[in-house]
């Protein structure tokens, strides 16, 4: 059985589908499992989807939160094919099986990233351990072969290869989303200005606002996350050298390295939690990785 969820937030189509068996989070907060950071009138994990033992059961998550089913104010219900859900601004339609696009605006849900090389191939370039390599050698699709050294214990260089793999630009967003989790928490907060600018390419991603980031560089600590971010953010386009310069291109790994080192700055700050901590990225990379955690519009 397949639970298909046609939300829309914003005026925005996206389409869910959950599957039997599986327990998914909704809310702002960037570790629940669908993300809808723009909804004020979601909580950080506001309601809870249980797929499991053939029926999908709907639990609110936090206190004074309420989910609206079939426009009454519930905090758990069983759901059924055909019901309406409601939280803030954002509708939900539940249909179970198949799919039916007549809730679509005609606009698209948010799509994962197109991959047109081999894990092996976007790696080029990327240390990694033979062992390692023998994952990535063997499994050319790079889904299952982020899958495959999370299964085995290899989140370190999971997270590496997760920023080898994602285009720059979702690549850049999944740790940006990362530090906005964790700042509070974890690590200094990164300069604003810095972290805006991240932001404004992400959205638009021009040269104008690449070199923008580029003159901000000189005032980032070198040991803090949203340093080597913003570094990520200036490798990833068409030249290193001053615009008046002839084009010098950077190696294509550079803005996943540039990545991958702000994932594990932001992961050694506290060596006890560490690896909870890398999981908690990864978990958020693959969101980004099958497009269920999109970057903003605007």
């Amino acid at each position: 059985m397949s639970i298909i969820l046609d939300t829309q937030a914003a005026g925005v189509p996206r389409r869910i589908v959950l599957r039997t068996g599986q327990v998914a989070t909704f809310g702002t907060d960037v570790w629940t499992d669908f993300s809808f950071p723009a909804e004020s009138g979601l909580a950080a994990r506001h309601f809870r989807l249980d797929c499991r033992h053939d029926r999908c059961e709907l639990s609110v998550l936090e206190d004074r939160s309420e989910v609206f089913h079939n426009e009454m104010p519930v905090r758990s219900a069983q759901l059924r094919s055909g019901d309406r859900l409601s939280v803030g601004q954002t509708l939900i339609r539940v249909q179970f099986g198949g799919l039916d696009s007549s809730w679509s605006t005609g606009e698209q849900p948010a799509e994962s990233p197109k991959f047109t090389m081999t894990t092996a191939e976007a790696c080029h370039g990327v240390d990694l351990d033979p062992e390692v390599a023998a994952i990535v050698n063997a499994h050319p699709d790079p889904p299952q072969a982020v899958g495959a050294l999370i299964a085995e214990g290899y989140l370190a260089p999971a997270i590496r290869v997760l920023a080898a793999v994602l285009p720059p630009r979702a690549a850049t967003w999944w740790m940006l989303s990362a530090l906005q989790r964790t700042e509070t928490t974890l690590i200094r907060g990164p300069d604003a200005e810095l972290k805006d600018a991240i932001q404004r390419w992400i959205v638009t991603p021009t040269e104008s606002q690449r070199r923008h980031v580029e003159t901000l560089l000189p005032q980032g600590d070198r040991k803090s996350p949203s340093t080597w971010l913003a570094y990520a953010t200036f490798w990833s386009g068409q030249s290193l050298a001053p615009p008046a310069l002839d084009i010098v291109p950077p190696p294509k790994h550079l803005t996943g390295t540039g990545v991958a080192t702000a994932a594990m700055l932001v992961a050694s700050q506290n060596p006890i939690t560490m690896s909870t901590t890398m999981e908690q990225i990864l978990h958020l990379g693959r969101n980004v990785l099958d497009g269920r955690h999109p970057w903003p519009e605007s």
